[in-house]
């Protein structure tokens, strides 16, 4: 580029070569003239030639052809005859010209706009320039699909119909569902996704259900990768919580797993949190509920059983619940059930007086199964009368499983959590004998403590500074981690995550069950697995919220 735009300028002073003419007897010197330079752009003076040159020519040279053929300024520098330079007929205005020079001018102008401005005269550039403005709409589209997916997954809206492969965009006579609406009305906006939609092949549209679940896993994925990240780096305890329904559209079970673990985003004030990771689905089939004699047996038996737990279920429902209080709960509702298994002659007597009465209001007659010699499909206890059969085969029955089960759910092994809570301050201050066998009991946890060598003296060190404070004490796990310094009691405040971890019920995965009505309707009942995991994720999480770039990039990465 130098070449064609910095040549070498001599001054007014230089001197330039020059050659003698002769016309008759006079003789005298001719030079070559500087102004020429500046009428001519493409001339040069070169020094070392000591003549004037075409720099276009000998640039971009023409291909040698009959009548093209090359002379002064290209093959040989302009040294005579410089009194015939300037004029119609002069050497530098044939020259200009010329084919050959024609062409070179023309190639030089070229080369300075590619020089100069790249995009816009290679090939090569103009490509990429193209290639990249697509990329661009593209991505814009995409923004737009995923903030409709993003819009209707959080607001937990079914997304389109049984079928909605083909789908004209362009017609509103049928109603194909909440995404393709929603798509139409985004596209009133923006003229890139109405071109788009319009004129894509169908099978580049990036509509199909198929990309409805990508973009969903991606999101869902996202928010799961998030929540998980400080189990990831800071390797924290945490349990799974897991807990089934039936839904009622599919005639299925949903398996809900929670993850829980104490979050420490905050350092000064950590809170425990339980975030939805996944649902599995299981085929079951669908019972019949009959209005019988026996069916109100089993509702008021259930019911005047169920009600020892209530106020317990309550209590276990909420997500910060201590394990001291909810284990000595447990202990007050299992001797109440088995006061209630011992007295079973008297207390039967009054429920069955109110089977008897609702059964009445429903016109329901008092009836017992009919027994015989063998039967192996229903129980066929002996008994005289129909009060001592329902007795015998449902209320003993359900009350000797209910004391088993949860006396095997709130075990002596499970209770060794029951020693984490010496921790609390205001608990500690006030055990000072039972402090030994609390150590000897956290000592379960022995593998996922730094120094357990070191516990008893740390235990005793964590004993005396809340003996001596003069400030109120904190009386739960949460709060006590919360002040707890980890450099200076590692066991403890591993020992207090721990227990912060430990689930009281699976109150948090029921919760999740509620989300089944709004993202399983009646009128899309069936979706995959993956699908309604994935959408289940997103709307439990609500306040998780992602720029759409980065859904965009996690989308583009996962389907290069």
């Amino acid at each position: 580029m130098q070449y064609l735009t910095f040549h070498w300028k001599p001054s007014e002073s230089d001197i330039l070569h020059s050659h003698q003419v002769t016309k008759g007897k006079k003789t005298w010197k001719v030079s070559f003239q500087s102004k020429s330079l500046k009428q001519f752009p493409w001339l040069c003076y070169s020094n070392l030639l000591e003549g004037g040159i075409c720099s276009h020519c000998i640039l971009f040279p023409h291909k040698v052809t009959k009548g093209t053929t090359p002379g002064v300024l290209v093959t040989a520098p302009y040294q005579k005859s410089y009194t015939k330079a300037l004029g119609k007929d002069g050497i530098l205005n044939c020259h200009e010209q010329s084919v050959i020079h024609k062409y070179a001018t023309e190639q030089a102008d070229l080369f300075k706009q590619t020089f100069e401005n790249p995009d816009r005269c290679r090939v090569d550039s103009q490509l990429a320039t193209s290639v990249a403005n697509q990329a661009t709409e593209n991505k814009e589209i995409l923004r737009q699909i995923v903030l409709a997916v993003e819009f209707l997954a959080k607001q937990s809206l079914a997304f389109r119909g049984h079928h909605d492969d083909r789908v004209d965009f362009s017609s509103y006579e049928i109603n194909r569902g909440n995404f393709v609406a929603l798509l139409q009305l985004l596209a009133k906006g923006n003229d890139s996704l109405q071109k788009h939609l319009l004129s894509s092949n169908r099978q580049a549209r990036y509509t199909s259900k198929t990309i409805q679940n990508d973009v969903i896993h991606v999101y869902a994925s996202k928010i799961k990768e998030r929540l998980t990240k400080d189990l990831r780096t800071k390797e924290l305890p945490f349990t799974i919580i897991a807990d089934e329904n039936k839904d009622p559209h599919s005639n299925q079970e949903i398996l809900s797993l929670c993850l829980r673990f104490v979050d420490q985003s905050t350092p000064n004030d950590p809170h425990v949190k339980e975030c939805l990771i996944n649902t599995i689905t299981k085929a079951q089939g669908l019972k019949a509920s009959l209005l019988t004699f026996q069916t109100v047996v089993v509702f008021i038996t259930t019911k005047n059983i169920l009600d020892e737990v209530k106020a317990l279920a309550s209590k276990l429902q909420k997500q910060d619940q201590d394990i001291f209080e909810a284990y000595t709960m447990v202990d007050e509702v299992i001797g109440n059930i088995k006061s209630a298994r011992k007295n079973i002659d008297v207390d039967f007597q009054v429920w069955y007086k109110e089977m008897l009465d609702l059964s009445g209001k429903l016109g329901i007659v008092e009836a017992v199964p009919r027994k015989t010699s063998i039967q192996r499909n229903r129980s066929n206890i002996p008994s005289s009368t129909p009060i001592d059969h329902y007795k015998k085969s449902v209320a003993i029955p359900l009350l000797d499983s209910l004391i088993i089960q949860m006396q095997d759910r709130f075990s002596g092994e499970d209770r060794h959590a029951r020693h984490l809570l010496y921790l609390v301050p205001s608990i500690i201050v006030n055990n000072s004998q039972e402090l030994s066998e609390a150590a000897k009991g956290m000592l379960f946890w022995e593998n996922d403590l730094p120094f357990p060598k070191s516990l008893g003296n740390e235990l005793r060190r964590w004993q005396t500074m809340w003996q001596s404070a003069e400030k109120e004490l904190p009386n739960n796990l949460l709060l006590a981690l919360g002040v707890c310094d980890e450099d200076t009691f590692p066991n403890i405040h591993r020992l207090l995550l721990i227990a912060c971890t430990l689930p009281i019920s699976s109150a948090e995965a029921e919760r999740s069950f509620s989300l089944m009505k709004r993202i399983k309707t009646c009128t899309r009942s069936t979706m995959s697995e993956g699908r309604f995991s994935d959408l289940a994720v997103i709307a439990m999480h609500y306040p998780e919220r992602f720029e759409v770039d980065e859904i965009c990039e996690a989308f583009v990465k996962a389907h290069p």
